[in-house]
């Protein structure tokens, strides 16, 4: 397996954990990220809400510890 791809694995548990018993302010993030994805051309919902960039699923991935980790640069924390 590719460094890359572990990373994203990684990124994508942590952010699992975190959006368990997130503090204020990474639900404050999440959320302004969650409301970027939702306008978002990139935006897939079959099988499930995901990102068509990266493939990650966004009802999690907005909860990344990782600062701007949208593919497409769209995030602005």
């Amino acid at each position: 397996m590719s460094k890359k791809k572990v990373n994203k694995v990684t990124e994508i548990f942590n952010a699992w954990k975190v959006s368990f018993n997130p503090t204020d302010e990474q639900e404050e993030i999440a959320q302004e990220r969650m409301k970027t994805c939702q306008s978002c051309e990139f935006k897939r919902e079959v099988p499930a809400l995901h990102c068509g960039a990266c493939g990650c699923p966004l009802q999690k991935k907005v909860y990344s510890q990782i600062p701007r980790s949208c593919p497409k640069d769209k995030w602005l924390r």
